[in-house]
């Protein structure tokens, strides 16, 4: 049997484990949640059967500028949900929930969320395509503009 490769390593050399559960969607096993600081993306997981996702976050190089973190909820490649507010900052080998009382991270579900057009990963709307590094949500597709 071919061994899966990890959605995401955590090279940072210093991380943060969060147990979670998605609140205000339905989520599936195999649902991909990614987090984010800023841009980059520090945390990787898909949801075990029972709808829990095991996350090592990894600490982003800028991050003492900036510690709080976003989060996207993905099925089969597309973005189904977003936090609209940060959920949580980054702690240095913080221990954020656990499996038997795992913390919520509270999404809006993408159709509430976005419309057409360019959005922030916060669901903020945008006039027109964003000339900033960042994460962006272009039609309900995940953008990255580097």
């Amino acid at each position: 049997a071919r061994r899966r490769m990890p959605a995401f390593q955590n090279v940072s050399g210093s991380s943060m484990t969060v147990v979670a559960v998605a609140e205000g969607v339905d989520v599936m096993p195999g649902d991909r949640l990614t987090v984010y600081n800023g841009a980059e993306v520090c945390g990787i997981a898909e949801a075990d059967a029972d709808g829990v996702f095991y996350l090592n976050v990894g600490e982003v190089a800028h991050s003492t500028l900036n510690t709080s973190l976003s989060f996207t909820l993905e099925r089969e490649g597309e973005t189904i949900a977003a936090t609209s507010s940060p959920q949580m900052n980054y702690v240095n080998n913080a221990a954020i929930g656990t499996p038997d009382n795992p913390t919520a991270i509270s999404f809006l579900a993408a159709d509430n969320l976005y419309g057409d057009g360019w959005y922030t990963v916060s669901g903020i709307k945008l006039s027109g395509k964003p000339s900033l590094r960042g994460v962006y949500i272009h039609n309900g597709q995940k953008i990255t503009i580097k």
